[in-house]
């Protein structure tokens, strides 16, 4: 025996120090290449981000300390912090998890949304028992009519901007699965065999990396609008007092 790769015992290729780099890594050259690459698109959805934040600082100044607010500042930064981390998993070469980080935002968009109106029973239910609210479902149930009605009323809710916006959500929800989109992501594309193994940066990915980026740095502006509104709207109806 000498230790020697034979026939039926190829070459290791992933040693336990190789897999212990992959796991410590910094992936500070992948984030390079994104940097090199779309400084504008980065820059935009980090203002995006830092907007969304600070929304959230005046929300928790403004608004009276109350089971709904509390709820709603949770979802709320939830939301951004989703959108943050999803961000930091893209550029650092982590695509599929970057995506599912943007189901997170989905949903506690949607969750901040059915609290923001006490008469649709959500934020009640929820309170009742956070553990098994079937949080996941709180994307779809937007498309209700009371739902839509109550919400046009409170803060002209969008119906077709949010159909949009489940409509992107399908793109996450494929990463969620070990779809063709998902396989991809796991191939250098344009070699003939070369698998990716930890983060990395594809160019021949380099246009729906834009677009990802894009959604993230709109997904945070608009998260920014909406927690302006909802303030806004707390704030003088009193509701949350």
């Amino acid at each position: 025996m000498t230790g020697e790769p034979s026939a039926d015992q190829p070459p290791v290729a992933m040693p336990l120090e190789a897999v212990r780099e992959q796991i410590f890594a910094s992936n500070a050259a992948v984030q390079a290449q994104f940097k090199a690459e779309f400084p504008g698109e980065i820059e935009r959805t980090v203002r995006g981000i830092a907007a969304a934040h600070r929304a959230l600082d005046i929300f928790r100044v403004r608004l009276t300390a109350s089971l709904q607010t509390a709820t709603l500042e949770m979802f709320l930064h939830s939301a951004v912090n989703a959108v943050l981390c999803s961000v930091h998993h893209l550029v650092s070469g982590y695509p599929i998890a970057a995506g599912n980080l943007m189901r997170h935002y989905t949903e506690s968009v949607a969750m901040a949304l059915l609290c923001l109106d006490p008469e649709l029973g959500v934020l009640d239910e929820f309170s009742k028992d956070r553990r098994t609210y079937p949080v996941q479902k709180a994307p779809t149930k937007l498309k209700q009519k009371k739902v839509r009605a109550a919400l046009q009323a409170k803060i002209q809710f969008d119906p077709q901007a949010w159909d949009t916006v489940l409509n992107i959500a399908e793109l996450y929800t494929q990463l969620s699965h070990a779809s063709a989109l998902s396989l991809g992501h796991h191939l250098m594309v344009g070699t003939d065999d070369m698998m990716i193994i930890g983060g990395e940066y594809d160019p021949a990915k380099r246009e729906p990396y834009r677009g990802d980026l894009i959604r993230r740095a709109s997904a945070a502006e608009a998260l920014a609008h909406l927690i302006d509104v909802i303030t806004e709207q707390l704030g003088v109806s009193g509701e949350a007092a």
